[in-house]
């Protein structure tokens, strides 16, 4: 009865495990929810969480949110997914990696399809038929032989039809990871013209916040210089013979030949 029952606890807990190891790991599940759902600003965690619901319910745990959080965290984090607002991106370098690894999958394909063709026989002789032609009378022989070279002239005409539809074949995958290492370029030009245009334009707000900062700065001198005139001609304008003080009536008359020198100069 022991043993039963610690049978029943290993099959319960085991139960219980194997539904959270039914669902991809949660990058997969996540990048999968933002490239489906294609929001030009980014997934919410909400949205990405309700996808992840509507396909893998059957498997997720019951902290499935938490988890989800914890992980969105960590992989913003490792620098694979954006944040912005609250929203979720791929990170360019993790498009990168995909594109990479489609294209390392696709030459495993083609070392595959290779060695199948390689191992393949263009033809094989039945050793039955073989062995039963050698008991048989010369005649009946002679004109099996002729048969067997007439089907083996047709199996050769067999094995260059295949040999062409592998190179076919060959010819149009090698076509299609072309088209794909291309796109793979055009997109990668693409995203580096965007940041280009997108250090231009912060140069360009630069630019224009130190031109404005100048033009303050002109006007700021412009006011001082309208200050200091004006004070000037107030000293250009002061009678010395109403000032009794001979000291004060010496520097003013100092001052007044000192404006008039400089205005002279300008």
């Amino acid at each position: 009865m022991a043993i039963s029952k610690k049978n029943t606890k290993r099959k319960t807990s085991s139960s219980s495990s194997s539904p959270s190891n039914l669902h991809p790991p949660y990058l997969q599940m996540i990048s999968e929810a933002i490239t489906t759902m294609k929001d030009h600003a980014g997934s919410s965690q909400p949205a990405i969480a309700k996808f992840i619901e509507a396909k893998y319910s059957a498997s997720l745990p019951t902290n499935f949110k938490k988890i989800l959080s914890a992980q969105l965290k960590g992989l913003v984090k490792s620098g694979k997914l954006v944040k912005v607002k609250n929203l979720y991106k791929i990170s360019p370098s993790e498009k990168v990696k995909k594109a990479a690894n489609s294209v390392e999958n696709k030459t495993q394909m083609k070392k595959s399809v290779k060695n199948v063709t390689a191992k393949t026989p263009v033809f094989q002789i039945q050793s039955g038929s073989f062995a039963s032609s050698q008991s048989e009378s010369p005649i009946s022989a002679s004109l099996k032989l002729s048969s067997f070279s007439l089907n083996t002239n047709e199996e050769n005409v067999g094995g260059a039809s295949t040999k062409r539809s592998i190179g076919l074949k060959k010819a149009k995958l090698k076509r299609k990871n072309d088209e794909e290492s291309q796109k793979f370029i055009e997109t990668f030009n693409d995203e580096n013209q965007q940041l280009l245009e997108i250090l231009k334009s912060g140069c360009k707000v630069r630019q224009q916040f130190f031109e404005i900062k100048m033009l303050r700065t002109q006007n700021e001198l412009k006011k001082l210089s309208l200050i200091e005139y004006r004070e000037e001609n107030k000293i250009l304008l002061k009678d010395l013979n109403s000032i009794s003080n001979p000291i004060v009536r010496d520097f003013l008359q100092n001052e007044q030949i000192r404006i008039l020198q400089k205005r002279s100069q300008q």
